[in-house]
């Protein structure tokens, strides 16, 4: 997960400097929450949840929120948040996807090396969750109906970045068949809502709500929360819903 940080302004919401990144953890697993309404609303989705998995098993950058379905292939998502998508700058942008400091990697080379970590096989869904923006120029080269890059579409220019930070153009285009870019969503706030207006009143109440969001603390800060793997069950997450119900037993 990354924050953008921006120099405030009056068309900004109301968030402190200093809180920014808190902001955009908040969102992260909100984004996670989202998954897990998902996953109540069909139980037979997932085997297993985990936000922030921290394994060696995962790849680094694609690694915010992973669930592992039930035919054993993996839902990769890595959140990307900014306080203010409407603004221009903080658009989806090419120049934000290949900016790279000397001795790092860019976004892309990140995804692509962490994706190309994993057997084709073993990934049913890698994807950028985002609440930026596509500049009139990334719009362009996105299909709307998979949310993928159409190569073909690309600047002559970038396209040549691309190949050279990905390491050519098969590796290039095998990423950009696998990875879909999930722009434009809500922001926190209109996000939070959507959740618990899906939450509330079908899986739980409001004390339910609030158990979860508190215990979604803890299983992205916490190293292996819930024990033993940090892997969030279907039994764990309905006691953590369901204050009636005792929660399985932390092992």
């Amino acid at each position: 997960m990354h924050v953008q940080q921006h120099p405030l302004s009056a068309t900004l919401p109301v968030i402190k400097r200093s809180a920014i990144p808190l902001s955009g953890y908040v969102y992260q697993n909100l984004v996670g929450l989202r998954l897990l309404c998902d996953w109540l609303d069909d139980p037979g989705l997932y085997d297993w949840v985990q936000f922030e998995a921290d394994h060696d098993e995962f790849p680094k950058g694609l690694d915010d929120i992973v669930a592992q379905r039930r035919d054993g292939t993996l839902v990769l998502l890595q959140v990307k948040f900014t306080v203010n998508a409407q603004d221009a700058s903080n658009a989806l942008t090419w120049d934000w996807l290949l900016t790279r400091k000397p001795r790092g990697r860019s976004l892309l080379q990140k995804w692509c090396d962490g994706l190309f970590d994993i057997a084709p096989e073993r990934v049913h869904t890698a994807a950028l969750f985002t609440n930026r923006v596509p500049s009139r120029e990334f719009e362009a080269t996105i299909d709307a109906s998979l949310l993928r890059v159409k190569l073909e579409s690309v600047d002559a220019a970038v396209f040549t970045k691309i190949l050279e930070q990905l390491g050519g153009e098969d590796r290039a285009k095998a990423f950009f068949e696998r990875f879909e870019f999930r722009h434009s969503y809500q922001g926190a706030e209109a996000l939070e809502r959507t959740v618990v207006d899906r939450f509330i009143p079908r899986h739980g109440d409001r004390t339910g709500w609030l158990a979860l969001f508190r215990e979604a603390i803890d299983w992205a800060v916490r190293v292996n929360c819930p024990p033993p793997h940090g892997r969030i069950t279907l039994d764990f997450l309905r006691g953590t819903i369901d204050v009636r119900r005792p929660r399985p037993l932390e092992q």
